[in-house]
């Protein structure tokens, strides 16, 4: 028993839960065993004509006791009533990939406004902790300042009291020199 191992990369195969046999007929090619791989290769898309809903298929290709069936779909594709339906699938269909297609568009400028919105938040982010250093700088110069204040302050409190002390001694040698 002969396995192809070129399953799609998908997770419908691994989510059914009852035995099944998948055939790829693309695969089947040359490699048609049975009757049953003879009757799937009705199927191949490499055989589709102009019309996408119509398979170019030969019923002298295909084994006797499967042209039944080949006849069969031969009627239905032949149906005005097959045909209208196809026709509305494929409207269906259309009208789905222009919703995809507007949808993929919309989410594709919803991104791109996040990311420029990101971009201005990270650059408000930057200002910020910029305006932020700048502030600490000033906190920090004020503070020097204050300090230099304070010590002018004291050293103005220092002068203040030596020439107290000076203008006391001052008046208290006038006092002497007024005694004598």
């Amino acid at each position: 028993e002969e396995k192809l191992s070129l399953l799609p990369d998908d997770d419908f195969i691994p989510s059914l839960h009852h035995r099944s046999w998948i055939i790829q007929i693309p695969h089947l090619k040359q490699h048609r065993r049975n009757v049953l791989e003879q009757l799937l290769s009705v199927f191949d898309q490499e055989n589709i004509t102009s019309n996408d809903h119509i398979l170019n298929i030969r019923e002298e290709d295909v084994p006797a006791d499967c042209r039944p069936i080949v006849r069969r779909l031969q009627q239905a594709a032949e149906s005005p009533k097959m045909q209208d339906d196809l026709e509305m699938e494929d409207i269906y269909i259309e009208e789905f990939r222009s919703k995809e297609r507007e949808t993929l568009k919309a989410l594709e400028e919803k991104e791109k406004a996040l990311e420029e919105k990101e971009k201005a938040l990270e650059v408000k982010d930057k200002t910020i902790e910029e305006q932020g250093k700048v502030i600490e700088d000033k906190d920090k110069a004020l503070e020097e300042q204050s300090k230099a204040l304070e010590e002018q302050s004291k050293t103005l409190e220092e002068q203040n009291k030596t020439l107290e002390a000076k203008e006391k001694e001052i008046e208290e040698l006038k006092r002497r020199l007024n005694k004598e």
